[in-house]
């Protein structure tokens, strides 16, 4: 199980949890605790279940998707001035050209469908530069830089280890600023 956003909520942190399901297969679902208990969350998780309650421990078969996608890397934030929950990932293939943004009411969905936000550039054949081997991931955004638009960071990869020994410019965060998705 990995954890691929993590954030707060009322008196819980929340976590977003990928559930796999095979390579490339699975989906995300969440798990809180209490944040009086953060100085040993598996001690006091909960998952939340298909049934929409909390039930005591990790995910099991009972689990809710509530993004259907397996994602290691991704956030979700609130929007004070769209009253909504924004989630930034990759798109659903792997290796996706793009990032996507999903939106929500509430912090454990239900979500939108994705809706494209960005291009990587490195990923597109006619760009300059452009190498068939790298990939591009680990989306963020980030609410602590005070904008109106969405502040957004992601990392290219490739998948040949020689030429990432050679080249420092293939993994190194990338800062993009898009409008927030309406």
């Amino acid at each position: 199980m990995a954890r691929a956003s993590i954030i707060a909520d009322g008196n819980y942190v929340l976590f977003y949890a990928q559930v796999s399901k095979g390579e490339g297969k699975g989906y995300m679902t969440v798990l809180r605790v209490l944040r009086d208990k953060l100085e040993d969350p598996p001690a006091s998780w909960e998952y939340l279940g298909k049934d929409g309650t909390w039930h005591a421990g990790t995910p099991r078969d009972d689990a809710k998707n509530v993004i259907d996608q397996a994602i290691s890397e991704m956030t979700v934030r609130y929007h004070p001035e769209q009253t909504e929950w924004i989630a930034i990932s990759p798109g659903p293939e792997f290796p996706s050209p793009y990032m996507v943004a999903r939106t929500a009411e509430t912090a454990v969905g239900p979500w939108s469908k994705p809706k494209t936000i960005f291009e990587f550039p490195e990923m597109k054949p006619r760009t300059t530069g452009y190498d068939r081997e790298t990939f591009c991931y680990a989306t963020k955004e980030h609410v602590e830089f005070e904008h109106s638009n969405l502040v957004l960071t992601y990392t290219c990869n490739t998948m040949s280890i020689p030429k990432l020994m050679k080249d420092m410019k293939i993994y190194r965060p990338q800062v993009v600023v898009r409008d927030v998705p309406r």
